[in-house]
């Protein structure tokens, strides 16, 4: 994971230079495989209540390129990164491939409860 920090600081700051002061936490998934990547959840919380959040290009890029520079690693331990942002912190999780036989929604139930104290489902 230390060879792409860079990757995952740029996105964090992109995440936090895109972030509106009235929003509380924004929860961020990508997943990848050797051949696809794609953002598959991103909701904010505002006022209490979750809402969809369109990622902006630049966040997207940066994430593509970070995709392709894991192309052929072997030693790639993940299959999916959630970011989670708040107005103070940044939280960074990332899932292994072992726990890939849990489903994505499952998954995400479980970061929604632990930092947004709710599933938004």
């Amino acid at each position: 994971m230390d060879k792409y920090k860079d990757f995952i600081d740029k996105i964090i700051e992109c995440i936090k230079k895109n972030f509106s002061s009235s929003w509380e936490k924004i929860l961020v998934q990508f997943e990848i495989s050797e051949s696809s990547m794609r953002v598959s959840d991103s909701i904010l919380l505002k006022d209490g209540e979750t809402e969809y959040w369109n990622i902006p290009d630049e966040l997207y890029k940066i994430f593509k390129e970070m995709w392709i520079m894991t192309m052929g690693d072997e030693n790639i331990e993940w299959d999916e990164i959630v970011f989670v942002v708040d107005n103070k912190d940044t939280i960074v999780d990332y899932y292994y491939k072992e726990q890939s036989h849990i489903q994505a929604h499952e998954k995400m139930e479980f970061f929604e409860n632990k930092y947004f104290g709710k599933s938004t489902k």
